[in-house]
């Protein structure tokens, strides 16, 4: 009977340690998932905070962009320009009258 009890003591032992090292084993890699989820959260936020700042910045430069593109096409005018050589232009002596701009005049296809 002792060699029983003993031979079931060494059985349920053994089992015993072997479900100790695999719920260690689990904790650790369950620990491990844990941190490369934080991790990941965090890198994602940082990358989502710089996006955000990247947009900040380019809608600003945008911005000042479009609020100087006003200024400058509000101060542009003929006697403004004639000072950098500019000078008022027949627009005919730009566009030479072709075949087919006649031919689209006359059907009022313009």
């Amino acid at each position: 009977m002792t060699k029983a009890l003993a031979h079931t003591y060494t059985t349920v032992h053994t089992y015993r340690v072997m479900i100790m090292r695999v719920l260690c084993v689990m904790c650790a890699l369950a620990t491990l998932w844990y941190g490369i989820n934080v991790y990941s959260a965090i890198s994602r936020t940082v990358a989502a905070e710089n996006v955000s700042k990247e947009a900040s910045a380019l809608s600003n430069s945008v911005n000042q962009l479009g609020s100087e593109y006003i200024k400058l096409s509000h101060s542009a005018s003929p006697s403004a320009l004639s000072q950098y050589g500019m000078n008022l232009g027949q627009v005919t002596a730009y566009i030479p009258r072709t075949t087919s701009l006649s031919v689209a005049l006359s059907s009022h296809e313009l």
